[in-house]
């Protein structure tokens, strides 16, 4: 769904889907390439 975001130019959007999903599943490895992803999206 971020990507989604990212791609129309949802970039706030798409950083509250990323920390949202770090939230509800920290040890998941989508959450390791969310992290990744919030932190070239800041």
């Amino acid at each position: 769904m971020a990507n989604s975001q990212i791609e129309m130019k949802d970039v706030s959007g798409a950083r509250r889907t990323l920390g949202e999903l770090v939230k509800a599943y920290p040890q998941s490895e989508a959450a390791q390439a969310g992290k990744q992803r919030l932190a070239t999206l800041k």
